[in-house]
């Protein structure tokens, strides 16, 4: 089993295929918990170590809510939220 960024979504391969990685993956032999941030509407996005690429995936996620009709002021409120967020699962696993 290996795991494989494409395009900034984090996927699990195993053996031949692919299975999304976000949340918790699970097959009969094993379970992979995975530290996730969630958004308000119920969206989750994977916690990983880059920083670069955790800023790409909460900007593209804010995206999505500004593309649905969110005004700047809630898409800054989502942002902040999910930000904060990641400081505080980085603040546990220290």
């Amino acid at each position: 089993m290996g795991i494989v960024s494409i395009f900034g979504t984090l996927f699990i391969k195993k053996r031949t295929r692919l299975i999304a990685g976000i949340g918790m993956v699970k097959n009969a032999r094993t379970k992979l918990h995975l530290s996730v941030i969630t958004c308000e509407c119920g969206y989750k996005i994977l916690l990983v170590p880059d920083g670069h690429a955790m800023c790409q995936a909460i900007e593209r996620h804010v995206l999505e809510h500004k593309n649905k009709g969110a005004n700047d002021a809630e898409a800054n409120r989502i942002e902040d939220a999910l930000i904060s967020q990641v400081f505080h699962k980085a603040a546990e696993s220290q």
